[in-house]
């Protein structure tokens, strides 16, 4: 879980939302499944703003701006029940 999420949020980042996803994820293995899920959900609440914002591209289509974090943040979301702790 620790790689697929490094993968999608490479190891230099900006966003402060990235970094502190990154460091969630990093901790997984010391935590038990009820801290880890409540944790996560303290993060997607405190940056939902970020992760919700969507951009007006010169085509006309709006899409959500952080793809990556969003792609990190689901692909975590659905493999969540399948993680052994």
């Amino acid at each position: 879980m620790k790689q697929m999420i490094r993968r999608y949020l490479t190891l230099n980042l900006k966003m402060h939302a990235g970094r502190e996803l990154r460091e969630l994820v990093g901790g997984l293995h010391k935590a038990n499944e009820a801290d880890f899920k409540k944790d996560y959900q303290a993060w997607k609440e405190k940056w939902k703003d970020t992760i919700g914002h969507k951009s007006l591209h010169k085509d006309g289509k709006m899409n959500y701006t952080h793809k990556r974090l969003r792609t990190a943040m689901n692909s975590l979301k659905s493999y969540l029940e399948s993680l052994n702790y």
